[in-house]
């Protein structure tokens, strides 16, 4: 069995997955049920291998039940490849990744200070800081001048 057998045996999601079914589709398992029928995984899952002796069945060794994809898997007809023999299914339900472009990234973005002022409602300036070391110093002022506009300090009544 291969992994595309293995994947088309799971029922496609329905809109009574998660109602009660009636009549003929009463003992139906669809994949709401079949998705609760796995096992939880559990604290040991990553480091330590099925255990024989458990009663019930362990992340690990469901998971190790499933295919895995093979080398030959990208030869299935799916690619561009033209002399590739057909010999399976996988590439058809995994998006071929595109070819064209470079293969590193564009230098690292920031974004504009601007834009996520604007975004959080913050003023303008808020943070646009001359140096990283002096920045504490003008962002705790501006904080504590924006809690007091949004009187957020507790006052005493007897005051007001």
């Amino acid at each position: 069995m291969n992994l595309a057998t293995t994947a088309a045996m799971w029922p496609t999601p329905q809109t009574d997955s998660f109602r009660s079914r009636g009549g003929e589709r009463r003992d139906e398992k669809g994949l709401d049920r079949m998705a609760r029928d796995w096992p939880t995984p559990m604290a040991n899952d990553g480091c330590k291998p099925s255990a024989g002796n458990r009663k019930t069945a362990d992340l690990t060794h469901a998971v190790g039940l499933w295919m895995t994809p093979t080398a030959r898997d990208h030869k299935d007809g799916a690619t561009t490849l033209a002399n590739t023999p057909v010999n399976g299914l996988l590439g058809r339900q995994v998006l071929v990744t595109p070819m064209a472009g470079s293969d590193t990234s564009e230098p690292r973005r920031t974004l504009n200070p601007l834009f996520v002022e604007a975004l959080m409602g913050w003023p303008t300036g808020w943070t646009g800081f001359a140096s990283v070391a002096t920045a504490w110093s003008p962002w705790l002022r501006r904080m504590r001048c924006e809690l007091s506009r949004l009187n957020c300090w507790p006052m005493d009544e007897a005051a007001a």
